[in-house]
C-alpha cells in the first residue's frame, strides 16, 4: 500500500493544497493550505465551470506559508530556474544538506559512475566504478546497498554496459527487459488571449488551478486513458514562443508575446502508452569520452497518444473560448516527463524491477525514479517518485538490520 508514503512525501516536501473532487475517502490533507488563485486562474476556472468540468486549486510542492524553516512563495514566477527563497521543494535544500550536516554522508561531485560490479554469483551488487571529470581519475566504492537514482536514460545505459560472465547482456537483463517500455506524457500547451489584464507573469509556474475530470476519457471511444488540465503562470513566456506560437514569426509573434499578461495558459499531460519496442539501448561499438557505450533511443508515438492529444487540444480551445478568449493557440504534440525503461513487476520476464524497486535477481541493487512506472497516468510523476523512494528506504532499513530479511511475500 503506497498511500502512507504519499502522505509522508507531502509532509517532507511541504505540499500546498486542499481537498479536491478526486480524492479517495480519508485521504489526508496536505500540510499547507492552497495558494490563492491568480486572476488568470480564476478566468480558467470560469471556463471549466461553463463546460461542466470540476476544478480545484492545484496541489504543488511550494509553500503557501512558512514551513519547516522555509519561506512562503513570493509569487515571483521564476520557479523553472530554481527558487531563490526555497519556498519550492528542492531536494538539495530539503534532503541533501540536512543529510550532509549529520556527518554520515559523503557527496562525490564532478564524477560519473561507469560500471557496477557484482559478486561471482551475480546476485549481489558489490561496488561501483566512477571517473572524475576534471582529473580523469578512476575510483571505486563498495557498499552493502547500491541505489541508482538517475533518469530513464542513464540507469538502463549503466546496467546494460555492466556486463560480466553472470550478466552477459547487462545486469538484470536476462529477459531483455532493461530499457524497454519507454514512454512519456504526450503534452499540449495552449495560450488563450482575452481583453482582460490577468497579470499572467505573477505566480508560481504550474497548477494554480486544475481539472482532473478529463483524466478518464468518458467522451470518446477512439482512445483509452485521459489527460490532466493545469494552469501555467509566472516567467514562462518563452515556452509560449517555442510551443503554441511556434508557427508565428516577426511582427505577428511580437504582437502575441506582448499580450502575455492578457493571456490564459493551460498545459495538458496525456496518459502516454508504454510501448515494448520504445526503448533505451547502447551502441557497444561507439563510446563516449569516458569509454562508456553511448545510448541509443527508439521512440515513436502510439496511435492512442495521438488521438488523446487531439482531444486534449480541442478541449483546451473550448476552455479558453468559455473563459472569454478571442484568440487561442495550441502546440503540436511533444513529450514531457520521460518514464519507463525499468518497469516494476512481479515477473522478471515482463519487468525489470520487483515491487520494492530492486533489479530482478540482484537483491541489494535498487532503482529510484520515474523509470520504474509501468504506466504514468496523466499527472506529474514527482510525488510518486518520492513515495516509492520512501517505501524502498523502509525495505533497505529492514535488510540492513537483518541481512536475511528478504521476504517478497511481505505485503507493503
Amino acid at each position: 500500500m503506497l498511500q502512507p508514503y504519499y502522505t509522508l512525501a507531502e509532509q517532507q516536501m511541504g505540499v500546498s493544497g486542499s481537498a479536491t473532487w478526486w480524492d479517495e475517502l480519508a485521504t489526508p490533507l496536505p500540510p499547507n493550505p492552497p495558494i490563492p488563485l491568480y486572476p488568470a486562474s480564476r478566468a480558467i476556472q470560469r471556463g471549466f465551470d461553463q463546460l461542466g468540468l470540476r476544478s480545484s486549486p492545484g496541489r504543488l510542492a511550494t509553500n503557501s506559508q512558512t514551513y519547516q524553516g522555509r519561506s512562503a512563495c513570493l509569487n515571483c514566477g521564476y520557479c523553472r530556474s530554481g527558487c531563490r527563497v526555497d519556498a519550492k521543494y528542492q531536494a538539495d535544500e530539503v534532503l541533501i544538506k540536512p543529510a550532509l550536516a549529520t556527518g554520515r554522508l559523503e557527496l562525490v561531485t564532478r564524477s560519473v559512475v561507469t560500471r557496477i560490479d557484482t559478486d561471482r554469483s551475480g546476485t549481489e551488487a558489490r561496488s561501483v566504478s566512477y571517473t572524475n571529470l576534471d582529473t580523469g581519475r578512476e575510483s571505486s566504492a563498495r557498499a552493502r546497498f547500491i541505489i541508482l537514482c538517475n533518469n530513464p536514460f542513464e540507469i538502463p545505459r549503466l546496467l546494460l554496459a555492466s556486463t560480466s560472465r553472470r550478466h552477459p547482456n547487462g545486469i538484470g537483463n536476462h529477459y531483455d527487459q532493461i530499457g524497454r517500455n519507454f514512454y512519456s506524457h504526450a503534452t499540449c500547451l495552449g495560450m488563450g488571449i482575452s481583453n482582460d489584464d490577468h497579470r499572467t507573469y505573477v505566480g508560481h509556474s504550474m497548477c494554480n488551478v486544475m481539472s482532473l475530470d478529463t483524466c478518464v476519457n468518458r467522451e470518446r471511444k477512439d482512445y483509452v486513458g485521459g489527460f490532466s488540465m493545469l494552469s501555467l503562470n509566472g516567467a514562462g513566456a518563452g515556452s509560449l514562443a517555442a510551443f503554441p506560437l511556434h508557427k508565428l514569426h516577426g511582427i505577428d509573434l511580437q504582437q502575441r508575446m506582448a499580450q502575455y499578461n492578457n493571456s490564459m495558459v493551460l498545459i495538458t499531460f496525456i496518459d502516454g502508452m508504454p510501448v515494448y519496442d520504445n526503448r533505451i539501448g547502447i551502441n557497444r561499438k561507439k563510446t563516449d569520452a569516458l569509454g562508456m557505450p553511448v545510448p541509443t533511443i527508439h521512440y515513436d508515438w502510439h496511435e492512442n497518444d495521438r488521438r488523446a492529444f487531439a482531444h486534449a487540444r480541442e478541449k483546451i480551445g473550448q476552455v479558453f473560448e468559455a473563459a472569454g478568449a478571442y484568440e487561442s493557440f495550441t502546440s503540436e504534440i511533444f513529450e514531457s516527463h520521460p518514464m519507463g525503461t525499468m518497469r516494476m513487476g512481479n515477473n522478471p520476464k515482463t519487468s525489470a524491477t520487483d515491487r520494492f524497486c530492486r533489479v530482478h535477481g540482484v537483491h541489494n541493487l535498487y532503482v529510484a525514479g520515474g523509470c520504474l512506472y509501468p504506466t504514468g497516468s496523466s499527472v506529474n510523476p514527482t510525488l510518486t517518485m518520492h513515495a516509492l523512494a520512501l517505501r524502498s528506504a523502509r525495505k533497505i532499513i529492514k535488510q540492513w538490520r537483518n541481512p536475511f530479511f528478504d521476504s517478497l511475500a511481505e505485503v507493503e
